[in-house]
């Protein structure tokens, strides 16, 4: 299709003080429409301060504050990691094809030695994250060969707020695929973190994914404790606020496996930790509402501003006045100012005749 030839394009023409009319409504109507963008787009900052909050209140105990003097013979958080390192040393020291050799491998988890980050309830403790895990690692250090098919390699991109996205994905030969699964193997449950670059900190949880490896961007811990319990720490601002000042304020910040299994955890008692991301779950859902609700009220705004401006040009926007100078008068009057028009001089030809010059 070639250019438009905008002389050819036809305008509707209302009489001038119609128009007038018309742009005076559109720019009162218009600045209204502005100040709304202006309110909704302040949401989702509000949105995300609400969740942020949220997780604060989840992390220092507030949230489940009643819950606790509802269920004051709960076993403290002592008890609970007590259990938890007991299951660690099971897992790790399953024999592998009956290897006895793995048995003498297992290696006592790194205590929590820093200093508190806030107060916590007296059943609480801060553990870490190498604690209530029974793997923490990275994926494959030297890239395999990428391939047409094959097995998933998933990287840092496909870690998105909460959740793998396995679109867009590359795939490498199954011998790669064999070895990077005997050191690093993701499953439902385990939970991945971004480690290096612009969103190092970003966290999801593995849930209905094929088999797929990882490349060494991508850290994985596989949590003994409730998955969704970790990744809202991780989301967190004290989390994230931790991760930042252990992998550094360079241009490329790195998070290594260490740092990882260093990581503070606040550790609630067994029963509190369901209760907490129940009480997160039903929040977060009640904010999501309020984000579809913003959504709808943005494309709300765009198809009113086009409904307007369609309103004003079909004539229906303001009233009309007959005793308005019509179109035509005004279009006479336009084209007699501009000489090097065809049409002006056969309107100027018939005004000279009526008033008889020749």
């Amino acid at each position: 299709m070639g250019p438009y030839n905008i002389k050819k394009f036809k305008l509707l023409l209302p009489p001038l003080n119609e128009q007038r009319r018309i742009v005076a409504k559109l720019d009162r109507l218009f600045t209204r429409s502005s100040r709304a963008r202006e309110e909704l787009e302040r949401i989702p900052k509000l949105i995300q301060r609400y969740k942020q909050a949220v997780l604060e209140a989840a992390f220092r105990g507030d949230l489940t504050a009643d819950w606790r003097e509802e269920n004051s013979i709960t076993e403290p958080a002592s008890s609970f990691l007590k259990k938890l390192l007991e299951k660690r040393r099971y897992l790790l020291e399953q024999p592998e094809s009956h290897n006895e050799k793995r048995r003498s491998k297992y290696k006592e988890p790194i205590d929590f030695r820093e200093e508190r980050l806030f107060k916590l309830p007296e059943t609480w403790m801060f553990v870490s994250a190498d604690q209530v895990s029974s793997q923490i690692t990275d994926g494959e250090h030297i890239q395999p060969p990428y391939q047409s098919e094959g097995f998933p390699m998933l990287s840092a991109k496909h870690v998105r707020d909460g959740y793998v996205d396995i679109s867009d994905i590359k795939f490498i030969s199954k011998d790669d695929f064999e070895k990077a699964a005997s050191r690093c193997a993701p499953e439902n449950g385990d939970v991945l973190i971004v480690s290096v670059g612009a969103t190092t900190g970003r966290a999801a949880i593995v849930f209905d994914c094929p088999p797929f490896a990882i490349v060494r961007s991508v850290l994985l811990m596989k949590p003994l404790i409730s998955p969704k319990f970790i990744y809202y720490w991780l989301s967190s601002p004290f989390c994230q606020n931790w991760i930042g000042r252990a992998s550094g304020a360079s241009a490329q910040p790195h998070f290594y496996i260490n740092d990882y299994k260093r990581m503070p955890i606040p550790l609630p008692p067994e029963a509190e930790v369901q209760e907490i991301v129940q009480r997160v779950e039903k929040l977060f859902k009640a904010i999501d509402l309020m984000e579809q609700e913003y959504q709808k009220a943005s494309k709300l705004c765009d198809r009113l501003e086009q409904a307007t401006l369609a309103k004003a040009f079909r004539g229906e926007l303001v009233p009309q006045n007959p005793d308005d100078e019509p179109a035509s008068v005004l279009l006479e009057r336009i084209l007699a100012e501009k000489p090097d028009q065809p049409n002006s001089k056969a309107v100027k030809s018939k005004k000279s005749q009526s008033r008889g010059i020749s």
